[in-house]
């Protein structure tokens, strides 16, 4: 009876401690996951901010050049339309990398894991 209370012990120990693995890994990845997204919200800020502030200087630019504050920021928004076109005809490409990293940084393996290192 001793000898079973111990295994029972040891089966219950082993099952705690894969539990508290998978929640440890699941909060590893989570928080990576989060990271990632928040390092994405700030990019996308800063590049709100340079889109910003280079199409009020092309503006400017194209302005000074046809002499003509209305087709200076015409011609701004051309060539925001134009760029706008060529990545909306590329979408497919760029979602396919994004859902390829979003899949890498979700199945992403340490070099410390068991089951990377068997032989």
């Amino acid at each position: 009876m001793n000898l079973l209370n111990k295994i029972k012990e040891k089966v219950t120990e082993y099952i705690d401690l894969q539990i508290n693995l998978l929640k440890i890994n699941l909060i590893e990845r989570s928080s990576g996951i989060l990271a990632y997204i928040i390092y994405l919200i700030v990019i996308l800020f800063i590049l709100l901010a340079l889109l910003l502030f280079f199409g009020l200087g092309m503006s400017e630019a194209f302005a000074a050049l046809l002499n003509s504050r209305t087709l200076g920021y015409f011609a701004a928004f051309g060539v925001y339309f134009l760029f706008f076109i060529v990545i909306f005809l590329t979408r497919k490409s760029i979602l396919r990398r994004l859902r390829n990293s979003f899949i890498r940084l979700m199945t992403d393996q340490d070099g410390n894991d068991k089951t990377t290192k068997q032989i």
